[in-house]
């Protein structure tokens, strides 16, 4: 019996292509997980139509010296290696990125110069050859260009997505206290000590957190006098997560810096305003009119006004235009893209 027929805009095979098949363009399907770049490439790769491509699984972590090898697997015919995430390959087949941010290079975050390295001697130059490179926000593309420094690569923002289950319109989840939420994980830059020291100076407030860290985050929550007022949940699906934002006074975002900002999208898209630090500006361009902006990051007394202003103040998000935020959007501007090459 014969091999199936290539179908247009999915996979046709892991690494390789049906014989006779002119597959063109291998897309990295290693990805996996609720969020990040698991979701974004599951979101994105998942509506692109009109393009013949195989899939590269291999069950290996893209970031690891081993993923780095699977380039070696890479079809024959392939003549454009996608990737939803910023890890490359090795090979000598042209290769579009998707850099999400360069928060990872940031002076004072854990194993700076290791990526530095990285990021120099192997990022750089894959997207130096090819002239383009994907991003998500106007503000990380800023940043691209600055570091690139390449005038002739063109830095292309595809935006991102956010689901179709975050909408003010279900029943939301409802507290027997109001609680703040927190989306995100336990990194310097996500500013989380501010906010948990805000809130210890709020006998009232009620925390959620909603992150993979869960074991550092409970002993932060320890750490700040809250573990009796404070909840860490890990691996939620969309559907609940959306509940958890519509039954919040607000969601609290205090990161310093942003590739994008996802849960300040999914926020606003269920009704829910954010309080978010004034300097961060991919966050504060999705949240301008929809929240409270902090003017200083690391002032606790500012951060405690706020949040006890959400909770005495509650004001419901409306009008927010979530169609800028549109996945089938995102997916045809990568389509438009690797169609291009």
């Amino acid at each position: 019996m014969g091999q199936p027929p290539h179908r247009r805009g999915s996979p046709v095979a892991d690494g390789g292509s049906w014989p006779g098949s002119p597959t063109v363009i291998t897309i990295d399907t290693r990805f996996s997980g609720h969020h990040g770049i698991a979701r974004y490439a599951r979101e994105v790769t998942g509506r692109l139509s009109g393009l013949e491509w195989s899939g590269l699984s291999s069950g290996r972590n893209p970031s690891s010296p081993a993923g780095l090898l699977d380039g070696f697997r890479l079809g024959r015919s392939t003549r454009l290696f996608y990737s939803p995430g910023f890890n490359p390959l090795a090979s000598a087949v042209p290769q579009l990125l998707t850099l999400h941010d360069l928060i990872h290079l940031r002076p004072g975050l854990p194993n700076r110069s290791r990526r530095l390295a990285y990021y120099e001697a192997l990022i750089r130059p894959v997207i130096r050859r090819l002239g383009r490179v994907l991003t998500v926000s106007e503000t990380s593309a800023e940043e691209i260009r600055r570091w690139v420094r390449d005038d002739t690569v063109e830095v292309i923002n595809a935006g991102n997505g956010c689901s179709s289950e975050f909408t003010p319109g279900a029943a939301a989840s409802r507290p027997r206290r109001p609680y703040f939420l927190y989306v995100g994980a336990l990194r310097p830059h996500k500013n989380v000590p501010t906010m948990l020291t805000a809130l210890a100076g709020l006998p009232e407030a009620r925390l959620i957190v909603v992150s993979p860290d869960h074991t550092r985050f409970s002993t932060a929550l320890a750490r700040h006098g809250l573990s009796q007022r404070a909840e860490v949940l890990s691996g939620l699906d969309d559907r609940r997560l959306a509940s958890l934002y519509r039954g919040a006074a607000t969601t609290v975002l205090p990161s310093t810096a942003e590739g994008f900002g996802l849960p300040a999208v999914e926020s606003l898209s269920c009704g829910t305003p954010v309080v978010y630090w004034q300097g961060c500006k991919s966050v504060r361009e999705i949240c301008a009119g929809y929240g409270t902006a902090v003017e200083s990051a690391t002032d606790v007394g500012q951060w405690r006004v706020a949040l006890r202003d959400a909770l005495e103040q509650p004001q419901p998000v409306s009008g927010f235009d979530t169609g800028r935020f549109c996945w089938n959007r995102v997916a045809d501007r990568v389509g438009g893209v690797l169609r291009g090459l």
